[in-house]
Order: C-alpha cells, then structure tokens, then sequence
C-alpha cells in the first residue's frame, strides 16, 4: 500500500519533471535543502517543534 506522502512526493516530481529545465530543477533541490537545514536548525535551537517543522516542510513542498 502507498503511503499518502509517497503518492504526494511522485505527484510532485511528475510535474516537475514535466515542466522544468535541468538549473530549474537544480535550484528547486538547493532551495529544499536550505529550508531543510533551516527547520532542523530550529528544532535542535528549540524554536520548532519536530511536528511544527514537518509540517512547515509539507505546506513548502505541498505550495510549490
């Protein structure tokens, strides 16, 4: 059975893949990995919940 984060992460990388340039999919994948950094950093600062940072990550990934 998929998970409803797996069918949303293929969802995302279908359409991604269909409109997007090699740099514009490179961009998308160093701007993630500096919203990623930036939540952890916040939880291990204690700024964020765990639950609080995942969910930011989600409506990020969810919005783009």
């Amino acid at each position: 059975m998929v998970s409803d984060a797996e069918q949303q992460m293929k969802s995302l990388l279908r359409r991604l893949l269909a409109g997007s340039s090699v740099e514009e999919l490179e961009d998308y994948v160093s701007a993630l990995r500096e919203v990623k950094q930036a939540l952890e950093r916040a939880c291990e600062q204690g700024r964020l919940s765990q639950k609080e940072a995942d969910m930011v990550l989600n409506n990020w990934l969810v919005g783009q």
